[in-house]
């Protein structure tokens, strides 16, 4: 017998009921706080291509230009591959079309201004990427497959009707409530007490039981009850009805612990999973559940689908948040999926390839992708980077240079005369440098670099990288 079971429930459904509700009036609270905001935004969500087009779900320009997609390149922001005109102010909604052709899996939203001819997308040219703290507005979604707009509409239909059936299981939750106070009580009654047994019988002949089996057992456990609470008030030998009632009150709560579990079942498994670095070899996964107790289990990405294993972690039946899986960095790629097995080999032992399966929903393995972001140090070595011009002029490199690592030097050849740029330990060459021309190179490590110039040995500086 565990009545424990059924003190839990409860709570988790009220909290429910109480929470979801509250949560969404604050959101839309907070939203309404910042309608009218004026600082540029996109907001985007992973979706299909329908018809050749993407739709951007929002974007605040301050003046008029461009929403521009690009596709991705070498884990970066690619080529232009479609483009749709925005307006100052608010904008929702904004269909794109693309070239199908040119997408990618990922694919990036791109703010632009229309600073050239008005209505005329001019990139290259004066059209140029609207910047957000030195860096362009721009926000990277996954492209989740292809469909006309008959499909997207049935798809759409498909979806209504999921969730109109996830409030009816809430419902259906929801109403376990009373049989589970019910349960309860009849689990922690005291059979010596004649007002405590009589009041159990009034609690289970008042219950509205969900189905016939237990609706049943309750009215035979209420006979019985009916019979001791007489017994107990004319001191007759209740031992024997006694036994009976605490057998026929372990008998309704295991029918009902086997009711509920069944009621909890219509919820679907669920995975939901956030852009993120990598921190400390480990990512985490927002929220899981799982109809049986299993694991989660995070992929690579390889040929644009699921790659190898790189990590995962376990998970209990029901809901799981904040499900923190420790991973292979150096395997991991820019895509990573976060995918739903069970548990069916030797518990608590991952047996995959073997019993742990994935979870398939719709005949697909639930395993929904997220993007690897930046960690904080990459992105502070990011801020870091820059760039410092040395003019050559006069047969001369100037005085020797000190610098961070990131920093990227740009030599020019100001002299008439051809000049190289070249180290003394062969780390860089710039070959024949002619008038104006220019070479470029970033140091990452530090250390001191000698270069000269081939031409004329005399000419000899030093790069400083510090290592702060």
């Amino acid at each position: 017998m565990q009545p424990r079971k059924w003190i839990v429930w409860p709570m988790i459904l009220a909290l429910a009921l109480f929470v979801v509700p509250t949560a969404l009036q604050a959101s839309s609270h907070d939203a309404a706080q910042e309608e009218g905001a004026s600082t540029p935004t996109v907001e985007v969500s992973d979706q299909p291509i329908v018809d050749g087009t993407v739709t951007v779900d929002r974007v605040v320009a301050a003046q008029d230009g461009w929403m521009v997609i690009h596709a991705q390149k070498d884990g970066r922001v690619g080529p232009p591959i479609g483009s749709a005109a925005v307006m100052a102010g608010e904008n929702a909604g904004i269909v794109v079309t693309v070239d199908v052709e040119m997408a990618t899996e990922t694919l990036y939203a791109m703010l632009h201004v229309d600073a050239g001819e008005p209505g005329t997308y001019e990139f290259p040219g004066p059209d140029g990427p609207v910047m957000v703290e030195d860096k362009p507005l721009v926000v990277p979604f996954m492209v989740t497959g292809q469909m006309t707009r008959t499909e997207l509409l049935q798809q759409q239909v498909a979806d209504l009707e999921a969730q109109v059936a996830a409030l009816e299981a809430a419902w259906v939750q929801a109403s376990t409530y009373q049989v589970a106070n019910t349960l309860f009580l009849a689990a922690v009654g005291d059979l010596d007490d004649g007002a405590a047994v009589a009041q159990l019988r009034r609690v289970l002949l008042a219950t509205h039981w969900p189905d016939e089996a237990l609706a049943s057992q309750a009215q035979e456990l209420a006979d019985t009850l009916n019979r001791l609470a007489k017994a107990l008030a004319s001191d007759e030998d209740t031992a024997d009805l006694r036994s009976a009632a605490a057998e026929g009150r372990d008998a309704l709560v295991a029918a009902g612990n086997r009711w509920l579990d069944r009621a909890l079942g219509i919820l679907e498994p669920a995975v939901e999973v956030s852009d993120q670095p990598i921190v400390d070899g480990t990512v985490t996964v927002d929220q899981v559940v799982a109809a049986q107790d299993g694991w989660i289990v995070v992929h690579t990405q390889k040929d644009g689908g699921i790659g190898p294993v790189i990590g995962y972690a376990p998970v209990s039946a029901g809901t799981n948040t904040n499900v923190a899986v420790e991973i292979d960095p150096e395997a991991a790629s820019n895509t990573l999926y976060a995918m739903l097995h069970v548990d069916a080999g030797e518990p608590g032992t991952y047996e995959f390839p073997g019993p742990d399966g994935p979870v398939v929903l719709d005949g697909k393995p639930l395993a929904p992708a997220f993007q690897v972001l930046p960690s904080p140090e990459e992105e502070a070595m990011e801020e870091a980077e820059e760039e410092v011009v040395i003019d050559i002029r006069r047969f001369s490199f100037g005085a020797p240079l000190q610098i961070q690592p990131g920093t990227t030097v740009i030599w020019i050849n100001q002299d008439a005369a051809p000049h190289t740029v070249t180290a003394s330990d062969g780390t860089f060459d710039s070959g024949n440098l002619s008038q104006g021309a220019e070479f470029r190179y970033t140091f990452t490590e530090p250390g001191e670099y000698e270069y000269y110039c081939r031409y004329h040995p005399g000419m000899v500086s030093t790069i400083i990288v510090t290592g702060e």
